[in-house]
């Protein structure tokens, strides 16, 4: 995709720390902090209560991240996440 000049990809917005965190999730299947884990898990509140200020102003490009570009298994539900965090990493 082409963004004009200046503009940033979804992946950009998204904190380094909570990328880097998030990368790790979805390659290596290894567990997120809370707060990822209550967004990956679709847990609003527990989402708000558990960010640092850095993720609480980027939720809504973290959101948009995972909606746009994550695989729909590995986020949605707590479910969806538990099963994620099982799976072996091939």
């Amino acid at each position: 995709m082409n963004y004009p000049k200046g503009c940033l990809t979804a992946r950009e917005k998204v904190p380094e720390h909570t990328l880097a965190a998030l990368d790790d999730y979805l390659v290596k299947h290894w567990t997120p902090g809370d707060f990822l884990k209550a967004v990956l898990s679709n847990d609003l509140f527990n989402a708000l209560g558990q960010a640092v200020d850095l993720n609480r102003v980027a939720l809504f490009d973290i959101c948009a991240y995972i909606y746009n570009h994550v695989t729909p298994e590995a986020w949605g539900s707590p479910t969806r996440v538990e099963a994620w965090l099982k799976e072996e990493v091939q």
